[in-house]
This record gives C-alpha cells, sequence and structure tokens, in this order.
C-alpha cells in the first residue's frame, strides 16, 4: 500500500491573519512594553526611545530572516553562543614550568636527531662511497682481464 508522505513540515501554521503564533506572541510582547511605557511616562521622548530599544528590535526579530531562517529561531543559537562557556578539551592548559621543560626537552631531542642524522648522513655516504670505489675496481680488473685475453 502506498501513503501519502507529509512534505514541508517545518514550515509553521499562519494562524493569526499572515502571522505565526511566534511571530504574534512577539509584536504582542514589545508593543506591550512600548504601550506600558507610554502609559507610565505620557512622554513621547520616553515612548520613542522604547519603540526604537524595544518595538524596532522586536519587528526585526518577528520578520527578519537570517540565512533562510526566521530571526526567532536563529537568536536563542547566538545567545547560548555569547552566554555559555566554552570548553577546549585539545589544547590543556599547562603552567609555565610545565611548558619551558616541554620546550627544553624538545629543543634536546631535536638537537640530538640533527646529530644522529649528520652522522648517520655521513656514514651512509661513507658506506655509498665505499661500495662505489669497490665497483670501479672490480670493473677496471674486468676490463684489464678483457683487453689480456685478447
Amino acid at each position: 500500500m502506498q501513503f501519502p508522505v507529509p512534505q514541508f513540515t517545518d514550515v509553521e501554521d499562519r494562524i493569526i491573519g499572515p502571522l505565526t503564533i511566534r511571530q504574534f506572541v512577539i509584536l504582542l510582547v514589545s508593543t506591550g512594553v512600548v504601550l506600558l511605557c507610554w502609559s507610565l511616562s505620557k512622554d513621547y521622548y520616553v515612548t520613542g526611545a522604547a519603540g526604537l530599544l524595544v518595538g524596532a528590535p522586536g519587528l526585526a526579530i518577528a520578520f527578519g530572516q537570517f540565512n533562510g531562517r526566521p530571526m526567532y529561531a536563529s537568536l536563542f543559537v547566538f545567545l547560548n553562543h555569547y552566554t555559555k562557556p566554552k570548553f577546549f578539551t585539545f589544547q590543556k592548559q599547562a603552567t609555565s614550568h610545565q611548558v619551558l621543560a616541554v620546550k627544553d626537552l624538545e629543543h634536546k631531542q631535536t638537537a640530538e636527531e640533527k646529530t644522529a642524522e649528520t652522522t648517520d648522513t655521513r656514514s651512509r655516504l661513507k658506506k655509498i662511497q665505499f661500495q662505489l670505489e669497490q665497483r670501479e675496481r672490480q670493473e677496471e680488473e674486468l676490463l684489464s682481464s678483457k683487453q689480456i685475453n685478447k
């Protein structure tokens, strides 16, 4: 049997006119804060400041988009990123004494490796030189023996 698979399950329902429930709640809260400022102060400047500080971000959060997603969905991710502590387990904090000891040890190891490499390289070069000299002697002997046979 075949059953229809629902498509677009991440699209929110439009409940109140063209607004989703979240958009409506965001606008309701921001408008409520601005109206509360007006009712408490009865001053246009205070109400305007509240409109700029609360109303404009409320509109941006309700209707704005970030990377194709609603701003209110990304807002909590941003807040968590900046408020929660960050743990970096790949780098342990060491004391300065430990760091210096490790650096000294690494320096000694690299110095030992360099001397080992140079002596190893010299001994290899000597072996190769000896082998080449032996081959030259063998070739000379073969050539001399061929000339004697002719």
